[in-house]
């Protein structure tokens, strides 16, 4: 009865992920979306860029707009813009530049203004787009791109910068400004400069929300505040909202502005719905096969630390020690990182040294209990390797590539984690320093905190996996809190937030693997997988 509950579960929630998944494929129908399309700047780099636009049949010239991206993500965090723009018969275009997404090149090897100019020059081609009535939206790096472009360049007749603030030294054309009441990769007293320079008013008097000049005379210039920070920037309705509207004045002369954004809740709903089944299904049906392959193996014969220290009282206090112990090791552990350093991949690099000192403090910690019971190294690590089975590790593999197929469909499609050709060739090599900081925090996490608070209840088991949580992400945040107050700025704790979901998952994914198969490796290799490439996809190269 058990399995046939299962069962059905399963396919109810695929029904549930197949219809969302669909929704925000589909709709809204009355948008042309071409994707991964592809053009080269002038020096010779491979720019790829999606394309969105209202589906008529017939001809008649459109306003176009470009969105470009910020430095650690790609054209996918504009979708939500881009999607809203063409619902309201603007071609949109996003693109992926140099070094990022699907694009090829090196973000130190150029001017991304280049690759703006490229996409142009694609509109160009098409022969329906008003070439002198552009527009451009640019996000923290893409916005410093615009203003440098739309200082020279005249086609472009109004621009949004957004979370990227204003350029006193360059002349935008009708810009609009969107700033973040929690955004500290801008100050807003550098705003109130830039407005203050540009309208002659003092920054204490300067309104938001209010336009100074006029969209006729091209000196159309407003100044919007949301509530939000440096990187959820561009789903925030607010924005999403006064992107539409500066628009359709700037470019379309509108003045009855459309207040409908049906679309934009149902989108971010669906993705929302479709992530959440998606993974779901993927964490029974990978539970049911997990268990039908182990089913004839031997757990006792796998000597893990909750095996070794068997006295509960033991386990306890080995857990209260780790707060002790592990937090503030994790400061000086951090220079395992080091040899990182010259990999072309800052951000990626700065990710694994917040992954490194934690796991490698805990490896430490769990040398130090091995000792301390008598246990020599070199037999435990041995038996420890020899005891994996080599299905489970192949498993691990498939699993971690279905469970990213899933996020890349789901999530993926508003954030993006399809890493480029350019990123391929550094994935073993951030397979294995994620690898290694999997394990070191699975092979203490899961025996000895699982078997110390039990996992033979419910009750037992959200415990369990409540205190790994904790114990996974609170040194993490401790060293983000220390680069916080080293340079006195609030802008790395943005990190934290996307954080939360990937340690969750990894911690299910742990918790449920290791209980259907007693083997450390399945859920180690298995998040290594997904970690590895939805990470290598947020970093510039």
């Amino acid at each position: 009865m058990r399995n046939r509950n299962e069962y059905l579960t399963i396919g109810m929630l695929s029904v549930l992920f197949l219809s969302s998944l669909g929704m925000f494929l589909i709709f809204p129908t009355n948008i042309k979306r071409t994707y991964n399309q592809s053009t080269f700047t002038s020096d010779g780099v491979r720019i790829v860029y999606d394309v969105f636009e209202p589906k008529t049949e017939e001809f008649s010239m459109k306003t176009a707009v470009i969105l470009g991206h910020g430095v650690m993500v790609n054209k996918n965090f504009m979708r939500t813009i881009a999607l809203d723009l063409a619902g309201q018969g603007i071609v949109t275009i996003a693109l992926d530049f140099r070094g990022h997404g699907r694009s090829g090149g090196s973000i130190d090897e150029g001017d991304i203004t280049s690759d703006i100019l490229a996409v142009k020059e694609v509109l160009a081609i098409r022969g329906d787009i008003n070439m002198t009535n552009l527009g451009y939206v640019g996000y923290s790096m893409g916005g410093g791109a615009g203003f440098r472009l739309l200082d020279n360049d005249t086609d472009f007749r109004a621009m949004v910068s957004l979370a990227a603030g204003g350029r006193a030294q360059y002349s935008t054309p009708n810009l609009l400004i969107l700033h973040g009441i929690w955004d500290e990769a801008f100050s807003y007293s550098s705003v109130l400069e830039y407005m203050e320079n540009k309208t002659g008013i003092s920054g204490e008097d300067i309104e938001t929300n209010h336009i100074y000049g006029s969209f006729t005379d091209g000196t159309a210039l407003q100044v919007s505040l949301a509530k939000t920070d440096h990187l959820i920037a561009p789903y925030s309705y607010k924005n999403v909202r006064e992107i539409r509207f500066w628009f359709l004045q700037a470019l379309n002369g509108e003045s009855d502005l459309d207040s409908n954004f049906t679309n934009y809740f149902l989108l971010l709903l669906s993705v929302l719905i479709a992530s959440i089944s998606g993974f779901y299904v993927f964490l029974l049906g990978t539970g049911i096969l997990i268990s039908k392959i182990n089913k004839q193996s031997n757990p006792e014969g796998f000597l893990y630390l909750g095996k070794i220290i068997q006295d509960k009282s033991k386990l306890s206090k080995i857990i209260r020690m780790y707060w002790v112990f592990v937090p503030p090791l994790s400061i000086p552990c951090i220079v395992f990182a080091l040899p990182l350093l010259p990999v072309p991949m800052f951000y990626m690099v700065l990710f694994s040294a917040l992954l490194m000192g934690p796991s490698i403090a805990t490896l430490f910690y769990s040398l130090y209990i091995l000792r301390k019971n008598n246990v020599k190294l070199k037999d435990y690590y041995f038996n420890l390797f020899k005891s994996a089975r080599l299905q489970n590790f192949i498993l691990g593999l498939i699993f971690g590539a279905i469970l990213y197929t899933i996020l890349s469909l789901t999530i993926g499609y508003i954030f993006g984690i399809v890493p480029s050709s350019t990123k391929w060739g550094w994935a073993v090599i951030f397979f294995a320093i994620i690898f290694i900081t999997q394990f070191s925090f699975a092979q203490f996490f899961q025996p000895i905190v699982l078997r110390g608070i039990g996992y033979d209840t419910k009750k037992q088991r959200f415990r369990g996996q409540l205190s790994i949580f904790a114990m996974y992400f609170v040194p993490i945040a401790f060293l983000v809190l220390i680069s916080l107050l080293i340079f006195q700025s609030w802008f790395n704790i943005q990190f934290l937030f996307p954080l939360i979901p990937l340690i969750s998952m990894v911690n299910v994914i742990s918790g449920k693997f290791y209980q259907k198969s007693q083997d450390l490796f399945l859920p180690v290799v298995t998040n290594s997988v997904y970690l590895t490439l939805i990470l290598i996809t947020l970093v510039n190269i």
